[in-house]
């Protein structure tokens, strides 16, 4: 079975890179990526990403393995949210990235971008869609 943990630092790696690339490095000057909670200091904008469930995958071979995770972004405003989701869905969706230990066959986003229901007084807006990340030891 894969390991959730090497899939992560692989997806927070391959994050972490795009957004200290332009245009999202206009927005940030530290590490954005966080799994599952973010901690209580986490200035927005930042993504946190939420393993979901790692199920194998008999269309490729036995070995073959895939990883859902729910990857959100949060932010001070819609618009910039929209913006970085946008550079992160583009960097995410039908494409590959290396994770120790494994082929990344692909990765394809399963559930639309949606906005996060957030609590009454919440000053953050939330992003968020499922990505399937197919691999292989």
């Amino acid at each position: 079975m894969a390991d959730f943990k090497a899939i992560i630092r692989g997806l927070r790696g391959y994050l972490a890179n795009q957004i200290a690339a332009p245009p999202l490095a206009l927005w940030r000057t530290k590490p954005a990526v966080f799994t599952y909670p973010a901690p209580p200091e986490a200035e927005p904008p930042y993504i946190v990403i939420f393993p979901i469930v790692i199920a194998s995958d008999d269309t490729h071979d036995t070995r073959g393995e895939k990883a859902l995770y729910q990857i959100n972004l949060w932010a001070t405003r819609l618009s910039i949210a929209d913006d970085i989701y946008t550079l992160i869905d583009n960097s995410l969706h039908l494409q590959t990235f290396l994770i120790a230990g494994y082929s990344t066959i692909a990765v394809q986003r399963v559930r639309g971008i949606a906005l996060l229901p957030l609590e009454p007084g919440e000053e953050l807006t939330g992003l968020s869609a499922d990505y399937q990340i197919t691999v292989q030891e």
